[in-house]
């Protein structure tokens, strides 16, 4: 996304207070078990800089030395990433925690076990002709892709300015395809994230003004894995997590040797991936805030399908002890 986008930056502003992890690069704090025999770990994840760190710690080696054989399925987007884990076509996948809220309901065959990053990736892009400010939105047609949390996204941007959100029309796309429908001229606004937001300016280059979306909400990227899994192998687990971790600080500490391997891994070009950087912070940890916005979501939720009832209980959902067993500060749960 080029420098047009770039309205944006005041992100890391709200990144800052954050928690900091201590050690970055090879000064790793974190130690893998004794656990000698080879194991394979099927990860799905999606194509964008949240999969950095599962990326980078098999670019680098880490999975390796951890004797973890990573087999690493890269997907156009996480919509779908929950299903197939449940069809056991993966141990590990990453997702935003909307997923969670909107699988949770249903079935309870994962775990959360860490959240991978924050972010405030998602861009609410508005037609600078028909829909110049988020405060024009009602009555206008949004664009929107299907199965994610940009319903949700949107549903906090209309309350923030005060607008019903039953007078906003919405239509429902793929992610890969949402760019060049917005493209046809058709909608007043969309919600997308890099590398799809990118497209779509590139599309349509004068048409839309790109807006931060999150309306300063983090969004959590959580690692997941099939239920049980951290019970029947918690060496095999903790050393998914010293991985992790591990590429996680050499993010903080080589950010131009990470954004080279990123670029080649995940076919992204360098200079996008670089100006996007400032909307993440790349740390383990289970925060009470996770539970807190996987309650609100949920609760939104129940409202727009017209369900009723309350949530589900996310804390049987989050399992603090693997990421406690190599880094008990970053686990704040309160059980």
């Amino acid at each position: 996304m080029k420098t047009r986008a770039r309205g944006i930056a005041f992100l890391s502003a709200i990144l800052c207070f954050l928690p900091v992890c201590t050690g970055c690069g090879e000064k790793s704090p974190y130690a893998y078990s004794t656990r000698t025999n080879r194991e394979t770990l099927r990860i799905g994840v999606n194509r964008s800089l949240k999969s950095a760190p599962v990326m980078l710690a098999q670019s680098l080696g880490y999975f390796e030395e951890g004797n973890i054989e990573a087999v690493v399925t890269v997907e156009p987007s996480a919509v779908n990433l929950m299903n197939r884990l449940s069809s056991g076509e993966f141990d590990f996948v990453t997702v935003p925690e909307y997923q969670i809220v909107s699988h949770a309901k249903q079935r309870s065959d994962f775990r959360v076990i860490a959240v991978l990053n924050r972010n405030q990736s998602r861009i609410l892009l508005l037609n600078r002709e028909t829909c110049p400010t988020p405060r024009d939105l009602g009555g206008k047609q949004v664009g929107l892709v299907t199965g994610s949390a940009a319903e949700y996204t949107l549903y906090r941007i209309l309350v923030f300015n005060e607008i019903e959100p039953g007078s906003v029309k919405t239509v429902y796309y793929a992610a890969e395809d949402l760019p060049r429908a917005a493209a046809s001229g058709k909608l007043d606004a969309l919600i997308l994230w890099p590398p799809f937001a990118d497209a779509a300016l590139d599309l349509s280059p004068d048409r839309f003004i790109p807006v931060n979306a999150h309306m300063g909400q983090d969004m959590y990227w959580l690692l997941v894995c099939r239920s049980g899994l951290a019970d029947l192998k918690p060496d095999l687990v903790r050393d998914m997590l010293v991985s992790l971790e591990r590429a996680n600080l050499y993010v903080q500490e080589y950010k131009e040797d990470s954004l080279s391997l990123l670029s080649d891994s995940l076919l992204i070009p360098k200079e996008d991936l670089r100006e996007e950087w400032d909307m993440y912070y790349f740390s383990l940890e289970m925060p009470q805030s996770l539970y807190m916005a996987l309650e609100e979501q949920a609760k939104w939720l129940l409202r727009d399908t017209g369900q009723g009832g309350i949530p589900p209980e996310f804390m049987d959902f989050l399992d603090g002890t693997p990421l406690s067993a190599i880094a008990p500060e970053q686990v704040t749960l309160i059980q």
